[in-house]
């Protein structure tokens, strides 16, 4: 008899509910959510010792272990040492444009980069980056009425130079 399994909001399964039926919630709910993940169940230790047969009473035994206990754990360190996350962050556009930190602001307020080269950088060399506030593909400023119409930059001005008489 399978166990229960306690939920929230008084959400009920079936009493036919399986193991393989949980796999495909959980694969659904990674879909509608936009979560990842890798999940580590019966299955994946299933393949580990293909031909042979993982019965419900080895499974118990090792579901419960210490070791079966690290793995999730394992799986984390994995990604955080492969920086996986932040690679993600950086191509879809999170990413300092010079550096390999991650910008907290939106766009239009640290275009892109992070507070330590945002200070180092020139209007110049900003105004000249495609506009921050466009998202796919990179586009160039928009400039209207001296200013940017989607970042608000300042729009570059001609420098006029003051030249002596000639004598």
């Amino acid at each position: 008899m399978p166990k229960p399994i306690g939920l929230p909001h008084g959400v009920r399964l079936p009493r036919t509910f399986t193991e393989t039926d949980a796999r495909d919630v959980f694969t659904a709910f990674t879909r509608a959510y936009g979560w990842t993940g890798y999940l580590i169940g019966r299955a994946e230790a299933q393949a580990r010792i293909s031909p042979r047969a993982l019965t419900d009473t080895e499974w118990q035994h090792l579901h419960t272990s210490d070791d079966w206990n690290r793995v999730n754990a394992a799986a984390h360190r994995a990604i955080d040492q492969a920086d996986a996350i932040g690679h993600a962050l950086r191509q879809a556009g999170f990413g300092c444009t010079t550096c390999p930190e991650i910008v907290t602001g939106p766009p239009a307020a640290t275009w892109r980069r992070c507070p330590r080269c945002l200070a180092t950088t020139t209007l110049t060399e900003l105004q000249r980056q495609p506009c921050p506030a466009a998202i796919e593909p990179p586009a160039a400023h928009t400039w209207h009425a001296g200013r940017c119409s989607a970042c608000t930059m300042p729009a570059p001005t001609l420098r006029l130079t003051a030249v002596s008489d000639a004598a």
